[in-house]
């Protein structure tokens, strides 16, 4: 979630494709908030856009976690909350469940129950 280019259309066509792969047989899906490391093509784009929220976030050695690193201005920082937020307990809640009560090992054993290890 919150990539330069991503507006609530765009957000909208990505959970009507994972519905229809969910309809073929998609257990879980993952998501996360666009990270702007140094060094990659994303950082380049965004600091030359000024889409960057802290210039030097990985330079004070700041924790990794979910903040916002880019904001546009196709979307505030609460609609990418709520974009990742959705994804997380609308189209994975079994998964999110398992997550938020720390049970890991379950949705690994529950997202792969279908390939055999015989």
């Amino acid at each position: 979630m919150g990539y330069p280019g991503e507006t609530a259309k765009s957000f909208q066509k990505t959970v009507s494709y994972i519905k229809k792969l969910q309809n073929l047989g998609l257990v879980g899906v993952g998501a996360s908030i666009a990270k702007a490391y140094p060094g990659t093509e994303l950082r380049r784009i965004c600091e030359e856009q000024n889409y960057l929220t802290e210039k030097d976030r990985y330079t004070k050695g700041w924790p990794i976690g979910e903040y916002i690193d880019i904001l546009t201005d196709h979307f505030a920082a609460r609609d990418v909350f709520y974009r990742l937020d959705y994804i997380k307990r609308r189209l994975n809640p079994l998964r999110f469940y398992a997550d938020s009560i720390g049970l890991t090992k379950f949705t690994k054993i529950i997202c792969h129950s279908g390939s055999s290890t015989k």
